[in-house]
């Protein structure tokens, strides 16, 4: 097997992995869709489908001419950049539900609409840990 060929298969297979996350994300928003979604509320919920962070676009990867690598530049020396860890949505929920039953739940209502979304299910991760940042540092500073 050629370099060329690898790259259409694995192209290939990147496009079914993206077409398999969509359907995920499809059943999950339809899951989701069939419960009134509240923190406090009883019950089992839909799990997060699986997202690609990166998912293979660039399709003309597949008709390119190899090229050599270019040697790697040295990262400069220094303290490594901390990148947070975000939590999943799961997690997200149930520590804001004890925010809202301590009395932060129109506070944070408020920041999920600064999202443009009325649900924490709609938001990203990121949107979600954002929320549960801002309730922290409110819980904090009342």
């Amino acid at each position: 097997m050629n370099i060329r060929e690898a790259n259409q298969i694995i192209g290939l297979l990147n496009q079914m992995a993206e077409a398999v996350t969509s359907m995920g994300a499809i059943v999950e928003q339809m899951a989701w869709n069939t419960i009134e979604d509240h923190a406090g509320m009883p019950g089992e919920r839909p799990i997060t489908a699986a997202r690609l962070e990166n998912p293979y676009a660039d399709e003309d990867i597949l008709e390119t001419e190899l090229v050599e690598d270019e040697p790697a530049e040295e990262p400069p020396l220094g303290e490594p950049e901390q990148v947070p860890e975000l939590l999943p949505i799961e997690q997200v929920r149930a520590v804001l539900a004890d925010y809202a039953r301590s009395g932060l739940n129109d506070f944070i209502k408020a920041k999920i609409r600064s999202f443009e979304h009325t649900k924490l299910s709609q938001l990203t991760v990121e949107q979600a840990n954002a929320v549960l940042a801002a309730a922290e540092a409110e819980a904090g500073g009342a």
